[in-house]
């Protein structure tokens, strides 16, 4: 959940599960459940343990009791890494303002600045640090339009360049800040 505060609703966890299950797509494998199953089977088993308590079924209203909030900082933990090696690359992208970049060239970059935002202290994990992660998440951004990438004509390098239309990034932005709390 990214939204602040306590109390929540089972539509406002189906959302946020469906944008997480699309963003790291290439970071997880994902039941085969629906959203919406897997969103109820999650919410019963965590009302079984007392972490959320149901405020009114018929409307779907849940708030999470003080253990709660403790056990499930251990879950959210789990994603920290992966949305602060996300953040690494979208923070990245304005590197590609002036010129197209080769992926090499560019990820060495990313690397670049994400030792940069560790030593500032803008990225709490040296986990975070992780190529393969950022490579995967130039993967989606390029599949959300957030970069453009180029695969080469014969041969060459395929080359990233930030897009001409900047609503996908902004969302992106948007959603990856509200998930960090930044």
């Amino acid at each position: 959940m990214a939204r602040q505060g306590f109390e929540f609703s089972r539509e406002e966890v189906l959302t946020d599960f469906n944008f997480l299950t699309d963003f790291f797509k290439n970071e997880f494998i994902f039941s085969d459940l629906t959203p919406e199953q897997q969103v109820e089977e999650t919410l019963d088993y965590f009302g079984s343990r007392g972490v959320v308590i149901c405020l009114d079924r018929e409307e779907a209203r849940y708030t999470l009791s003080a253990s709660g909030l403790k056990e499930l900082a251990y879950f959210a933990n789990l994603l920290y890494n992966y949305l602060e090696s996300y953040w690494i690359v979208f923070r990245s992208i304005k590197y590609l303002q002036k010129k197209p970049r080769s992926e090499k060239e560019f990820l060495k970059r990313i690397q670049s600045i994400g030792h940069k935002l560790h030593k500032l202290g803008e990225v709490e994990r040296a986990e975070a640090l992780s190529e393969s992660t950022f490579q995967n998440a130039l993967k989606l951004f390029g599949e959300k339009g957030i970069v453009l990438k180029k695969a080469p004509e014969g041969k060459g390098a395929t080359t990233f360049s930030r897009p001409t239309d900047e609503d996908a990034k902004e969302l992106y932005g948007r959603q990856l800040a509200r998930f960090l709390r930044r």
